[in-house]
Order: C-alpha cells, then sequence, then structure tokens
C-alpha cells in the first residue's frame, strides 16, 4: 500500500509510524526475500517433514539416514539447488532414501495458512510452509551446523547419530548426487515413509507429510460430527498434529474448536507454544480461552518458555493489591473532588500570589490536620503549572510545592492523602524513584476515591504503572523468580488509567504495547477494541488494530473487526479507516484470485472514504486519494477481463476525483497511469477509436495540471 498522506487536522499524530505498522505483514516476521520467485512448472520432489521431531522419529522407526539441507535466496548455488535440482527426478530418487529436513530464513509467501488454517506451500520448497523452514533453521544449526552458518549444505546423519557427510563450498554440485548415492542403500523398491496402516487411526500414527495431509484431507471433507471423530481419534495415537489443531480452532462449530482444543492439552510439546498462544488470543470464549490456558500447564514443568507464557497468563487474570479498576470506574461517575482546570491563566497568577502568602503566615501561626500547608502546595503547583504552559522553569515552585506538603504532613495530613499532589510534583522534578513509592502510596486503600477524576490522580495510576514494570525489564535466572506480581499490577493500573476522564489515546497506546511485550494477543485486542472505540482518530490505535484482526483471522477478521466497529461508532475517523481496512482486503483478494469479492471489498472502501469527507470535509484530500486507488484497482479488474467500456468509467472516476493520485502505485505496485496505457494499447489494437480518443485527452489534461 502506498504511503498515507497527510492526515487531517485532527489525525496527525505519528501517522508515518502508524502506518508503517499497519503494514507489517501479520505472521512473524522473518528475513523477506528479494529474489524473484517466478513460478515454475516443475514442482519440487524432495519430500521434506515438516518438523525436525518427525523426522528424527521417522529415521529412527524407519531405519533410514537424515539428509539436512540449508539454503538461502540469492545465492547462485542455492538458487540452482531449489529451482533446478530439487525439482530433478534423477535428485528426488538419491534423496528419497533420506528423511529429509529443509531449513532458510527467507520466506517466500506472506502468509502459511489461509483464513481457514489451511497450509500454503512454500513456493520455493514445496510441501513445507516458510514458517516451517524457517522454524527448522535455528534447530539445525544449533545441532548439526557445528557454528558454520553456510548455506548450501547437504549433511547426511547415520542411523546411529554418526555424520556420514557434510557437503558445502563444494566445486561442482554432483559431489552432493556422490555423497548421497555413497551412505545409503541403493536398494529398489525405494523406501516408504508412510505408515503402512492407511486406515484413519494408522493415519495419524504416522509421522510423514504425506500422512499429514491425507489425514487433513478427510477432516476437510467430513462434516462436524465427523471431524470431532477425527480429533477424538488423534487423541489417542500419541502424536501431536499442530495443523489438525489448527483447521480445527478455526472451524465455524463449537464442538469442533472444542474438541481441537482438547486435543492441543493431550499432546502440547515444545513445538506448540506458538500455536497455543495463538489461538489463546483468538480463543472465542471464555470457556475456550480457559481449556487452551491448561496446555501450557504440562510443558511448563519442564519448559522455561511455557512456564513463562503460563505465569504472565495467570497474573493477568489475578488481582491488584492496589488497584481495583471496577472501583476505580465507579469512583469516576462518583467523585466529588474539587476539579479545577489544569489551564492556568496569567490572570489568576496575582490571587494565587496573595493566597500563598496568606495561607502560609496563616498555617506557621496553627494548621492542625495541615490543610493550610496543603492548599498552599496546590497554589504553588498550579503557578508552576502556569510556567510551564508559558515555557518557564517552574522547578522553584515544584520544590516550594513538594516543602508545602511534606508541612501538612507534619502537621497531621494522611501521608496517603498527600501522596496524590506529591506524585505529580516528584514525577515533574524527574525524581522518578520517589515519584514511584508516593504512587503506591497514594493507591492504598480509597485515599484517591474523591478526587479519582482529577489530573492528579491519573499522574499517580501512571506513574504506579511504570514504577511496577520496572522489575520486568531485568533479566532474571530462574523463572520461578520471574514478577508475576508486576505484571498484575501494572495491567490493572492500566485498565483504571485508560478509563479516566482525562487519559489520552498514548495511555491507550502504552496499555496495549506492554500487553504486547508480554505476548498477551487477547488482552492486547481487547484493550485494543476499546480504545479505538473512545480515540477514534488516533492513527497508531488504527494500526495496532488493523495488525492484530489481521493476526486473529487474515483478512475476512479485518473486515469483519471494521464491520462491528461501525455498527458501535459510525464517525468520519472510523468510516476512513475502515475504507483504509476494506482496501487492504480487496488487494488481498486479487492476489488470491478471488476477483468478486475483491470488486466488493473495493467498492465497499470507495463507499466508506466518501462518507468520511462527506461528514468531515477536512479528510476529503487522504481519503479521495486512497478511494481513487480502490477505482484504479476496479479499472485494472475490468482491463484483465476485457471489460473497456468499465475500465474507462472507473479510471476517470478515479482521476477527476484526485487528479495527484494518477502516478502513485497501489498495494499491488499498479498505477492508474500504467493501466490507462495499457487501455490504450488495448483500445488501438481492436480499433475502438472513440473510446481512445477520450482517454487521451484524459491522459492530456491530466499531464497539463
Amino acid at each position: 500500500m502506498a504511503p498515507l498522506l497527510e492526515y487531517p487536522p485532527d489525525m496527525r499524530t505519528s501517522h508515518l509510524i502508524a502506518i508503517a505498522l499497519a503494514l507489517i505483514p501479520y505472521l512473524p516476521a522473518q528475513i523477506e526475500s528479494r529474489a524473484v520467485q517466478n513460478p515454475l512448472s516443475k514442482p519440487t520432489l524432495i519430500q521434506w517433514q515438516r518438523t525436525l521431531r518427525d523426522a528424527l522419529h521417522l529415521a529412527k522407526t524407519k531405519k533410514l539416514p537424515l539428509l539436512i539441507v540449508a539454503n538461502q535466496d540469492n545465492e547462485q548455488a542455492c538458487d540452482s539447488l531449489a529451482n533446478v535440482r530439487y525439482r530433478d527426478a534423477r535428485f528426488a530418487k538419491l534423496a528419497g532414501r533420506y528423511v529429509a529436513v529443509i531449513g532458510s530464513v527467507f520466506r517466500h509467501n506472506a502468509r502459511d495458512f489461509d483464513d481457514q488454517g489451511r497450509r500454503i506451500p512454500c513456493p520455493r520448497f514445496g510441501c513445507v510452509t516458510c514458517g516451517e523452514h524457517i522454524a527448522m533453521e535455528p534447530k539445525i544449526y544449533e545441532k548439526y551446523f557445528q557454528d558454520n552458518r553456510t548455506a548450501p549444505r547437504h549433511i547426511g546423519i547415520g542411523v546411529g547419530g554418526k555424520r556420514l557427510f557434510d557437503n558445502f563450498l563444494d566445486r561442482s554440485m554432483s559431489a552432493i548426487d556422490d555423497s548421497l548415492r555413497k551412505n545409503a542403500k541403493q536398494t529398489n523398491p525405494m523406501p516408504d515413509l508412510k505408515s503402512k496402516d492407511r486406515s484413519l487411526a494408522g493415519l495419524l500414527d504416522g509421522r510423514t507429510n504425506a500422512d499429514r495431509l491425507e489425514v487433513e484431507a478427510k477432516f476437510a471433507k467430513a462434516d462436524a460430527r465427523g471431524r470431532v471423530a477425527i480429533l477424538e481419534t488423534a487423541k489417542k495415537s500419541g502424536n501431536d498434529h499442530p495443523d489438525l489443531v489448527r483447521i480445527s480452532l478455526m472451524d465455524a462449530n463449537a464442538a469442533v474448536r472444542a474438541a481441537g482444543a482438547s486435543l492441543l492439552v493431550k499432546t502440547a510439546n515444545e513445538d506448540s507454544l506458538d500455536l497455543t498462544l495463538q489461538f489463546l488470543g483468538t480463543a472465542r470464549s471464555q470457556s475456550e480461552y480457559d481449556t487452551l490456558l491448561t496446555a501450557l500447564e504440562r510443558p511448563a514443568k519442564t519448559n522455561d518458555t511455557f512456564r513463562r507464557a503460563l505465569t504472565i497468563r495467570n497474573a493477568l487474570r489475578a488481582e491488584s493489591k492496589r488497584v481495583d479498576p471496577a472501583k476505580w470506574s465507579e469512583h469516576y461517575q462518583n467523585s466529588g473532588g474539587e476539579r479545577l482546570p489544569e489551564n492556568v491563566p496569567n490572570e489568576e497568577l496575582a490571587d494565587l500570589d496573595k493566597s500563598i502568602e496568606t495561607n502560609t503566615k496563616n498555617a506557621r501561626k496553627d494548621d492542625p490536620g495541615g490543610k493550610l500547608w496543603m492548599e498552599v502546595a496546590r497554589e504553588n503547583f498550579r503557578y508552576a503549572l502556569n510556567r510551564m504552559q508559558n515555557q518557564k522553569d517552574p522547578t522553584f515552585l515544584l520544590h516550594d510545592a513538594e516543602s508545602a506538603v511534606g508541612h501538612a504532613v507534619e502537621k497531621g495530613m494522611a501521608k496517603e492523602k498527600a501522596a496524590i499532589l506529591r506524585t505529580r510534583i516528584l514525577w515533574l522534578l524527574s525524581k522518578q524513584k520517589e515519584a514511584g513509592e508516593q504512587a503506591e502510596l497514594a493507591l492504598t486503600g480509597d485515599s484517591l476515591a474523591e478526587e479519582a477524576a482529577s489530573a492528579n490522580a491519573l499522574t499517580a495510576l501512571e506513574v504506579y504503572a511504570r514504577n511496577q514494570r520496572e522489575p520486568l525489564n531485568n533479566p532474571v535466572e530462574n523463572e520461578k523468580d520471574y514478577p508475576a506480581q508486576s505484571v498484575t499490577e501494572v495491567h490493572r493500573a492500566y485498565q483504571a488509567l485508560v478509563a479516566h476522564p482525562l487519559a489520552t489515546a498514548q495511555h491507550a497506546r502504552d496499555q496495549i504495547d506492554f500487553l504486547l511485550y508480554l505476548g498477551a494477543r487477547r488482552e492486547a485486542g481487547v484493550a485494543n477494541r476499546a480504545a479505538v472505540k473512545r480515540f477514534s482518530s488516533d492513527s497508531n490505535l488504527h494500526a495496532y488494530l488493523i495488525n492484530q484482526a489481521k493476526w486473529e483471522g487474515g483478512m475476512t477478521a479485518l473486515a469483519a473487526t471494521y464491520e462491528t466497529l461501525q455498527n458501535q461508532r459510525r464517525d468520519p475517523s472510523t468510516d476512513y479507516y475502515a475504507g483504509y481496512a476494506m482496501l487492504l482486503v480487496a488487494e488481498e483478494h486479487v492476489r488470491t484470485k478471488s476477483l468478486p469479492a475483491a470488486e466488493r471489498a473495493y467498492q465497499k472502501s470507495i463507499s466508506n472514504f466518501e462518507r468520511s469527507w462527506a461528514a468531515n470535509e477536512a479528510f476529503r484530500d487522504v481519503a479521495s486519494h486512497y478511494a481513487a486507488l480502490a477505482r484504479g484497482g476496479l479499472a485494472k479488474m475490468a482491463l484483465d477481463a476485457g471489460q473497456f467500456d468499465k475500465a474507462y468509467v472507473a479510471i476517470l472516476a478515479a482521476a477527476t476525483g484526485r487528479p495527484a493520485t494518477f502516478e502513485s502505485p497501489d498495494g499491488l505496485g499498479n498505477t492508474l497511469q500504467r493501466t490507462a496505457r495499457r487501455l490504450r494499447r488495448k483500445l488501438s489494437a481492436e480499433k475502438k477509436t472513440a473510446l481512445d480518443e477520450k482517454l487521451k485527452a484524459l491522459e492530456l489534461s491530466l499531464e497539463s495540471k
């Protein structure tokens, strides 16, 4: 997608960062291949296994050697192997006497699975997904590469674990053939890795990619009852079935999802962490979430990564020692405390001077309970606010305010009550440690109840959250020492903070960043959706939401997310971002050749953009830019379908709607200018002179502007 133009006046916050985030692929980020992956007529013939765990099991049970392969993009020998050698029947016959795995850190598909959880094989290596060969690379490096990360590389490992050969930096590729030939029995027929028992139970006992594909095909053809039966049988096999779990947990039927969750709990191992965390993040109900959470428990007993993930999620469900978000919401509604405006006009300063002098004199005489000293502190603080508003140094006034708070405590003011203002003063004085200590004190009991809706209370929550987050930044030697209570405290503090009447979109972004830092995608998604409803014009929050929705369920989830958001809140900002989301959806449909769906999405995108600028003229320029790109997409689709009149109408609407977009590329790399020139060539070839002249006149008029 082309970068966003300047936002309307109420939407300018960090827009470049936001859109950069919006364009991050929604699968785990990996090194993107710069090599052009041209479709090749011959398929890859090597039968790579999905995981090293599967390969080791097959090598042991079938008494066959392992073939460990490393490959990379944009290296001549590697490219020749991937594009020619691995597609050659003679080479495949040599490699077929081994149990083969492939590792490469380069991604060739944007996605590993479609919106239904079905596999999308890597176009370079064939039967494995990009995610699988990316995950394989560090494992084979650690186990077999002896600290030498070289590609291309072919390593043979015998049945007993002996290194049979290690080919790299060879002068000729025939050396690989020789090694393969010499170190495996050249008997006929070829070894068959597949399960001999072709029943469902037998296939589920198999560990080959071929066996797994057959099971997944049976699952796809079955009805809901049949799918549950397959999942129940899989539980008895003793094997893990990550892709079967994936497609079951993305099923529309609740019983199928429940059976899939149960299978994951039964078969969870060290390779299933990402899968478990993904579906914890997309659980459709609390009961589904609770079931999936138990999938972390058994591996957590022996694996620190699982233990950390489980600890974090339990901590997010726990209650804070100091912050109850529900009570804070009540306080916001019932707060009767004084809420002076934060803006302090210069005209107020004379009165503040007099009041400070009078109250200080009286407080020195007699001030039981410290109320007068506290008033002096507030007045000095307001004076400091005025200096900050006028870009002057407030330090001396903040020190006076802090001193007055100290006198108030000496005279009997409760420390908890005094800590509310003191926290903010110390924070502005950059005394972060002391401010954190005062924030803890301020949040003790119900001392903040009366002024919960004030800016001082907001600061106390923010400082408390920041202070409690500090232990999470420090490494721990033993996972048992992980500061789980800090997770709870920060999480609950942010929940109260973002609900505060004076909270900003930045507070919401901080909350989401914290949850993403923890890997808590489900909680981040909940927070993100709530924040977008409140701060609908914030570009960063929409960027987060676009990524969250795509992570949850691809373009289907993205479209549904913004449709729901529009039903909940209809305003120009929401319509604008819904238009942008539908443009992304349309372009993905074009990539997958789902052209009717692409046309519908383009039309929805245009309607949303038009609605946004009809309601707020400030949106017109940027929204009309994207509307023009959407019309350009429609024009290209019509041109490809031979519908020349329809293509011309779309080009005309786009060009007249926003001429400056004529040369701008869309997310597919197409421009209106290029589409128009292609259309002219077609019209000329078919001697459609009248339409060709109209299009020529349009191009000339645009060139003159």
